[in-house]
Order: structure tokens, then sequence, then C-alpha cells
């Protein structure tokens, strides 16, 4: 008797024990904290027959469209804990490797920036505004946490905001480097919604049918319907990356659904999610093309100390550095500055590395140069990067959440719309400009009456490649990368 009732406290523990692994694991689930705003999904809602028709074939003919990317990562007191360098090098890989297909190309703007401070080590959403004072101006900012939670206390693996919005996106160090959750969150900050719709925890109003595919929810119409695999944000419906809803789950047809428990905007586990369609990568191209398209990273002055040389240095009038500043050992790294480069006396670059210094301007934005044609401006001195920033915001209102001008289509193979909004009569030049800088077209050139302002461009007879339209009045400027392929 006395050995019957040991195994059976120990069987009850055992249950226990089980049912208590099984609720951390649903509990303690770190999920997305991405959710769009009534504004934001009201943005995408007016372009989304533009979003749906995209031509990622078009776009892939004025090559790649290169994303700049400012890389934070949040350590201890000491400068112990976060994510290595390596492990950086790997996201940005990861990035490149599934939107790659989209042609968009992500690379990392001047060094990591290390914030050493354990107050912000296990991230809280409260404490964004603070931690925001880091952000570079018109660049992805990425920030790195141990742990990161959100406001009601959930533990969130990360989390981005829909456009437009800030450039910046928060993670958590296990998630960022867990093969999906990256790929996720940069999703949302390029207009993807989540498979199951534009919520976290609700179900989707998609029909499995597919005929309200365009506009019921993620707006992509080669990715099924989706009752959210993780239901309620409570219940996975994925075992051993298979779908576990069967007929429990059916919409308002009454038909079951079968999603795809391998896609990266899915509620699937991690490990299961490993592909993008191509109507979300076209959506995605789409939103690096328009809504995020003033991404740049161009420094007037750069005044280098002594850190550890990597990747492009680049500025629009002069580069110096100072101190014992080197090339590191196996590294590449470029200066380039309009006017001048000066180095400090024992600056030396070691066998099997590569120095370029180059004299050339900054071309802002600069969305199709090569990668070595991008600056860094997170070595500005502080009252010059803030003079730099401040002129961003004044000639870049679409960074603020301003009205933008719109061009449609885009990419175009021969004529385009120019569309644009001006809330009183004033002075208004709009201009088309190549790489090189030469004006091709003046579409507007004087007082213009308030109101809404239509213009057609004619590049029949102009180059594949490359165009800028840009918008100017008294107190605005805005730039509109436009791609013409045939």
């Amino acid at each position: 008797m006395k050995y019957l009732l040991i195994i059976f406290m120990v069987f009850c523990s055992l249950i226990v024990d089980a049912q208590n692994t099984i609720n951390s694991k649903i509990h303690n689930h770190s999920r997305c904290g991405t959710e769009p705003t009534i504004e934001q999904i009201r943005h995408m809602d007016e372009t989304r027959e533009e979003r749906q028709t995209f031509d990622l074939e078009m776009m892939r003919a004025g090559g790649p469209l290169y994303i700049p990317v400012q890389n934070h990562i949040v350590r201890k007191d000491d400068g112990t804990g976060g994510l290595t360098t390596s492990q950086i090098n790997d996201i940005m890989d990861e990035l490149n490797d599934y939107y790659g297909d989209a042609n968009m190309h992500f690379f990392q703007c001047g060094t990591i920036n290390y914030i050493n401070d354990t107050d912000y080590y296990n991230f809280h959403q409260d404490e964004e505004n603070e931690i925001s004072a880091n952000d570079k101006s018109n660049v992805i900012n990425i920030y790195y946490f141990n742990t990161v939670t959100s406001v009601d206390n959930t533990s969130l693996c990360g989390y981005a905001r829909f456009p437009p919005s800030d450039d910046r996106v928060i993670m958590k160090n296990s998630c960022a480097t867990n093969g999906s959750t990256i790929v996720h969150e940069i999703g949302h900050y390029f207009s993807l919604y989540h498979t199951h719709g534009k919520s976290n925890c609700g179900t989707t109003d998609e029909l499995v049918d597919g005929s309200n595919c365009s506009n019921k929810g993620d707006d992509v119409c080669d990715t099924p319907a989706d009752p959210n695999l993780y239901f309620d944000c409570d219940q996975s419906l994925v075992s051993n990356c298979s779908y576990t809803g069967g007929t429990n789950y059916t919409d308002a047809n009454g038909d079951a659904y079968s999603p795809d428990v391998n896609n990266i905007m899915s509620y699937a586990p991690k490990s299961c999610r490993t592909n993008l369609t191509s109507g979300q990568l076209a959506r995605a191209a789409f939103s690096a093309l328009n809504d995020r398209n003033y991404l740049h990273c161009c420094s007037f002055n750069l005044t280098i100390p002594n850190v550890v040389l990597s990747g492009v240095y680049q500025a629009n009038n002069n580069i110096t550095t100072s101190g014992t500043t080197n090339v590191p050992s196996n590294s590449n790294v470029t200066f380039r500055a309009a006017n001048s480069i000066t180095l400090n006396a024992n600056f030396t670059v070691p066998l099997g590395s590569t120095f370029t210094a180059e004299i050339g301007n900054c071309q802002s934005p600069a969305a199709r140069l090569s990668p070595s044609e991008f600056p860094s401006d997170d070595l500005l001195v502080t009252k010059e990067k803030e003079e730099v920033q401040e002129k961003i915001k004044e000639e870049n209102p679409l960074a603020l959440g301003h009205k933008d001008i719109r061009v449609y289509p885009n990419p175009f193979s021969g004529i385009t719309t120019i569309d644009f909004e001006i809330p009183e009569s004033q002075d208004v030049l709009v201009t088309i400009t190549n790489l090189q800088g030469q004006t091709v077209a003046t579409l507007a050139n004087g007082k213009l009456e308030a109101g809404n302002h239509k213009y057609t461009f004619d590049a029949t007879d102009l180059p594949n490649g490359m165009y800028y339209c840009t918008f100017i009045t008294q107190n605005n400027r805005v730039t509109k990368t436009m791609v013409l392929a045939r």
C-alpha cells in the first residue's frame, strides 16, 4: 500500500508538471506586438489596388533597391550581454535571403551602435520614447534587447509599425536570431499584415474560397485564409509544422481552413516559418518604393574618432579621422566625400584588408546606388548631427508623416502620373531628374491654386532606370523615387 501511494504521488506530480509545462508554453509564448492603427489601415487601403497590381518584374529592371539599417545592440552597464557582430551579420544575411526576391537589399549603414545601459537591457514598451533618442534619421533603426515586454506586461518577440510611422523595430535577442521573426517584423514595417488579418489575437474575415481575398484577411490573394494559427493568442493550431485545426475551425460559409503553416507572416511556430509568397514580396517592394522611399543616410561632415572601422563612411563635404583610427584586419572599408578626406598621421591598412578613398557626392535619396555609395552619419558630432537631422526633417516631410505626392503607376513603362495637393495658393516647382542629377522634365514652375494637381510625365524617349520626382514649395521639399522599365 505504501508503494502504491508513492507511485500515485509520483504519477500526479508528473501530470501537474506536464500541465504546468503546457500552460507555460501557452501563457509565456512571446508573440508579435505589431498591430496597425486605423490611420495606417486607411493609408494602405487608399493604395490597395496599386499594391495588389504592383509589377515586381518591372521593378527588377531598375536594379536592386538598397535599404539602410542602423543596428543598436543594448547591453549591460559593463558592456556584457547583447548580440555579437557575427549574429548581426547573420540577421542582415537572413533579411537579404528572404527579401532578395523582392529586389530589396538591406545593408548596415555605418557601425553598430552599442548602448551599455542595464536599465534598458530588459526592455519595457513604456521605455520606447527614451530609447528612441538613439535613432538615426531616415534609416531602419533595429534595437536588440535581452527581453521585450509590452505595456500590458506580455512577453513579446518584437514589434514594428506599419507605414506611415517611425523607422524603428524592437527585437528580443533570442527571437532576432531564431531564423524568422526579424523577417516577420520587417514585413510589417513594409506593410505586410499577419496572414490571419489585421489583428494579433483575432481571427480572419477572409473566406476559404478566396472570393474576398483582395480586401479581407491580409489583402494578399496568394496566401490562403488563416484562422490564426495561435488561436486567440492562447492555443496553437500547429503540431510538427502541420495544421491541426481540421474541421473545428470554419469560415463564414462553413468551409474548413487550410492555412499555410510555413508562411513567415503567420502565427505558426517560429521554426516552421520559411517562406513569403510572390504577392507578399510584391506588396513589400511596393511599400519600399512608395511608403518608405525616403530611406537614405547622408551626412555633411563626418568626424571619425577612435573606433573599429567597418563598412562605408560618406559625407557631402569632408571626412576626417583622428587619434589612432585604423582599418582592422581582413576588412573592406570605404571613405567617400565630396571635398576632402583627411586621415590621421598613423593611419594604416594591414595586409589582407582593402581601403578605398573616393571623392564624390552623396545622393539623397539614394535608393538604387550600390552600397559603396552610402554614407554613415552615426559619428557626427552632436551639434552637427542635430543640424543635419533638422535639415532632413525640413526637406523630407514624408518622414514625419506629412501628406506625400503620389506617382502612379510606379514602376511605369513610359507614362506615369504625378499627383499632389497643396492647402493654399503658392509657388511650386516639380522637376524630374536622373541619377546624374540632370533635369529631364519640369512639370510645374510657378504659382498654383490650392487643391489637387495632376501632371503627366512622358518618358517614352528616356532610357530605363531610376528617376527622381522632386516637389518644392517655400516650406517643403519631397523627393519621390520612380522606376522606368519596359
